[in-house]
């Protein structure tokens, strides 16, 4: 499994069959659903170093406040010791980084990012209508965590 198979499913509500398919395809039999007082929820694949996140309809587009829809996928590259039970995401990632890609080169090979946090080690670029966060080592040589998602899904 990679993140390639998730991004056809943005936009999707977590109901939708497809999602449901993807879902139950790697274990995960229940509904997603939101608490009340939250705007968010996702699903950890631990076993594929993947998290597949959902907000709520409304606060991506102003829809129904408690229809979840598919709109993050998170690729935990590198595992720091709190990452219990999870193994780490060593499928492709997009736009020709890979888990070995610096700050540096990430700035070369993707150009100014929207937003870089020098304090949490990262950066957030927006790529063909998605955005696109990585999280680096705090020496900025390694990709520690990536994720794409809808814009404001974050």
């Amino acid at each position: 499994m990679n993140y390639q198979d998730w991004t056809p499913l943005f936009g999707l509500p977590a109901n939708d069959p497809k999602v449901v398919s993807a879902l139950a395809a790697r274990g995960f039999t229940g509904p997603v659903t939101l608490e009340p007082d939250e705007s968010s929820t996702s699903v950890d694949l631990k076993q594929e170093g993947l998290s597949v996140g959902f907000n709520s309809e409304f606060s991506l587009n102003g829809g129904v406040a408690d229809l979840p829809i598919l709109s993050t996928i998170v690729m935990m590259t590198i595992l720091g010791k709190t990452a219990k039970n999870w193994t780490a995401y060593t499928g492709p990632l997009p736009h020709g980084l890979t888990v070995d890609t610096s700050k540096d080169e990430a700035l070369a090979l993707l150009g100014e990012p929207e937003n870089l946090d020098e304090d949490y080690e990262s950066a957030l670029w927006l790529i063909d209508g998605q955005e696109l966060g990585v999280t680096f080592t705090e020496d900025w040589k390694r990709i520690k965590q990536l994720g794409l998602s809808l814009p404001g899904a974050v």
